[in-house]
């Protein structure tokens, strides 16, 4: 994602600490980190400014705060739990999209999708 010509890949403090927590071997911290250098760091943002019609457990609040106030297009992820019930749906004016759904859009990117 970090090389298709006019994305730009959005990250907080909040979600690197979350990925930091569930990575094991001292390998896939050296990728994360080398990942969030490319990336662009959006301020911290309230969980409260997302309505309460949208129904997401506190963490992932932060996560899709931290995507509005970062004015992302699109929030990519694969955590069907909490977010299945808004795939192809805006919250906030932020498209909520399956990692597989983000790759159809650029297959030249990813032909092995």
């Amino acid at each position: 994602m970090w090389t298709i010509p006019g994305v730009e890949i959005l990250t907080s403090q909040y979600s690197i600490g979350e990925v930091s927590r569930n990575l094991i071997s001292p390998d896939a911290h050296a990728h994360l980190w080398r990942l969030i250098y490319l990336s662009h760091l959006v301020p911290e943002a309230d969980p409260d400014l997302i309505d309460s019609l949208v129904e997401l457990p506190a963490k992932d609040r932060h996560i899709l705060a931290s995507a509005i106030v970062g004015k992302a297009d699109i929030l990519i992820t694969g955590d069907k739990h909490h977010f299945g019930i808004y795939y192809g749906k805006q919250l906030h004016g932020v498209l909520i999209e399956l990692p597989e759904t983000f790759r159809e859009r650029f297959p030249a990117h990813f032909p092995w999708a």
